[in-house]
């Protein structure tokens, strides 16, 4: 290297896309997959280091010339939420006032129904089966298109409110 190029590569805003510049071959279109946190569940320092990564991730291979899809999917399901629906209707009936407190107030409350669900089922076999079930009949529903049953209702209130509290974080 030249000290000229060396000069005008430290002199440019576009550091990183001048070295990668000569090696880019064939630009591609890539996804990145940032943290994609569950819902019901406060945002942890798991998904800010997955988040960072892929920002810096995404950054670094536009600068190469690439085109990058950036995808942070909030609001999938599995047997975490399943538990958690199944056990919501009993541990709500204690809580009042849950329309008029913040939304990290329900996450909170959302997170420890699902302590409370995970460990019920750890000790309550008929109790997982049960939650197992409720899954099955989201992935039925989702298949289906019918979001009007009591299941996917709560899914859909509880993925607004998280998507509310984790716009905090994503700003």
């Amino acid at each position: 290297m030249n000290r000229h190029y060396l000069l005008r590569l430290l002199k440019s805003r576009e550091i990183v896309a001048e070295l990668l510049k000569p090696r880019t071959v064939k630009p591609r279109k890539i996804v990145v997959d940032y943290s994609s946190p569950n819902i019901a569940k406060r945002f942890h320092i798991g998904n800010l280091r997955s988040t960072l990564i892929g920002r810096y991730l995404g950054s670094l291979l536009r600068a190469a010339g690439h085109e990058v899809i950036s995808v942070n999917y909030l609001g999938d399901w599995g047997t975490q939420f399943a538990l958690l629906a199944a056990h919501w209707p009993q541990y709500s009936s204690s809580i009042q006032d849950w329309n008029s407190i913040s939304d990290l107030d329900r996450i909170k409350l959302l997170t420890d129904c699902y302590v409370a669900a995970n460990a019920k089922a750890k000790a309550n076999e008929q109790f997982h089966q049960s939650a197992l079930h409720l899954y099955c009949d989201m992935e039925t529903a989702i298949m289906r298109g019918e979001f009007n049953s009591e299941v996917m209702r709560f899914w859909t209130e509880i993925r607004e409110i998280s998507i509310r509290h984790l716009d905090e974080f994503y700003r």
